[in-house]
Parts: C-alpha cells; structure tokens; sequence
C-alpha cells in the first residue's frame, strides 16, 4: 500500500506545506484504460487503484493466515504426538511394565487413530494449496528472469532501475523461503515421529501392540509435506534451487552481455 499512496500524498502534503511546490508531481503507481481523461479524473483513478490494492492485500493476507495457522495446527498435533511417544517410553521404563501393556496398547491405538486424522488433513490441506502455490511459484520464477534480466542490460545505464530490479528479485527470494517455512515445518515434525517411534523399546511390546507402532514407523518414514502442484515438494531445498538456478541464469546473462 505504500507504493501506491506515497507517489500521491507525498507530492499533496509538499505542496500543501510549500505552496507552488512542483518538485514531486503526482502521479499514480499503474496505468490502466477506463476511456477517461487520466489528468481530469486523477484522484477517481487513485481510489480505484486504492479499492483494488486494499482487496487484492485482504485476500492474500486471509489465504496466508489461513495457510499458516493450518500448517501450525497439523505441527501441533505432530508435536503432541512425540509428547505421547515419550510418555509411552517412560511406562516401558517402569519395573511393572508387564502390567502396563494394556495401558501402552491403548496409547499406540490412539496415536495410530492420530497419525491417521493428521495424514487425512494434510491431504486435504494439500489439495487446497497445491495449485496455489505453484502459481505462486511460477510468479516468482517469471519475476526472478525479468528482474535478473534488467538488472544485467540496465545497470551502467540506469542504476536506479536495477536497484528496484534487484529489490524485487530480494523480494521474490524473500517470497519463496517464506511459502515454504510452513510446509518445512510439517516435514520436520512428521519426520520427527519416526525417530521417536523407533526409540521407544517397541521391540518388547506385545505383538499387537508392535503391529500397531509397524503402522506408524512405516508411514512416518515418508514426511508429510505440503507440495508445488502434482508432485514437488515445497520445502527450503526447492526454493534453494530456484533461488540458485536463477544466481546461474544471472552469471550466464553477464558473462553474454560482457562478451
């Protein structure tokens, strides 16, 4: 929203303070046709853009938060899944541990119901977001190849233009670490359950009770993780590699227009 109102209330407030100050004019941050004088109906325009900016900032900022606090929620359960496993070890420690194998028993049904719920979650959690997050992507990536190539073709001659270009390719670098934090966190929660699961002497449980932790060890040994349409995961490694294939496209402009 600040690129939009400053290039407005930034020269409206200096020619209010100065009268007849015409050092920074108006002027609007898109150009778009509505078959209207642009000069005549300038702050129709503004509002519009305003409208339009403010709906587009809403909407996006609901999705993210809806995003995050799922992501956060499916962490959570994980999470208390481990707290689980852990108190299951602490009764396998106890000098009355035959005793207990009922109790355990029941522990690992109610974690193997779990696991279940939070796998069914992050599929449909999964769907919701697959194919938003690829256009996300793909925005970034398109943005990463017109930023890096301005930055290359415009900064001898106007370096004003590659300091914005190269904010953005910032931006665009920041965007792709900060899609894929939540889905990296549900991929190390759910990793973690594995380990946790192994560690909890299940080799001396009863037979059903090791059938059950079976199930659990055998579907935690694949991570849950939210994916970039039908079969890339997003996670820091993707975005790794989108940030370096684009450093590679880069390098290869500079070293062309060089040459």
């Amino acid at each position: 929203m600040y690129c939009v109102l400053i290039p407005v209330l930034w020269p409206v407030t200096a020619n209010f303070i100065i009268p007849r100050n015409h050092t920074h004019a108006k002027q609007l941050c898109a150009h778009f046709e509505l078959f209207l004088d642009e000069e005549i109906y300038f702050y129709y325009y503004f509002v519009i853009i305003v409208i339009s900016c403010y709906t587009a900032q809403v909407l996006i900022s609901s999705w993210g938060m809806i995003y995050i606090s799922s992501a956060a929620y499916l962490v959570g359960k994980f999470r208390f899944m481990g707290l689980k496993l852990k108190q299951i070890l602490i009764l396998s420690e106890r000098e009355d541990f035959l005793e207990k194998n009922d109790e355990i028993f029941k522990h690992v049904s109610q974690l193997v119901q779990l696991h279940q719920y939070c796998i069914n979650y992050c599929d449909v959690l999964n769907s919701i977001t697959s194919r938003m997050l690829m256009l996300g992507t793909l925005d970034a990536s398109m943005a990463f190849i017109i930023s890096g190539y301005v930055i290359v073709m415009e900064y001898k001659r106007d370096i004003n233009l590659a300091l914005k270009m190269f904010l953005v390719y910032i931006l665009c670098s920041e965007f792709l670490l900060v899609t894929s934090h939540p889905s990296q966190m549900i991929s190390n929660s759910s990793g973690d359950i594995f380990e946790k699961c192994y560690s909890t002497d299940w080799l001396k449980y009863s037979i059903k009770t090791r059938k059950m932790i079976h199930l659990i060890l055998i579907r935690s040994s694949r991570p849950s993780c939210m994916k970039i349409g039908p079969s890339k995961y997003s996670n820091y490694e993707t975005s790794g590699q989108l940030i370096r294939l684009s450093l590679s496209y880069i390098v290869s402009l500079i070293s062309i227009y060089e040459h």
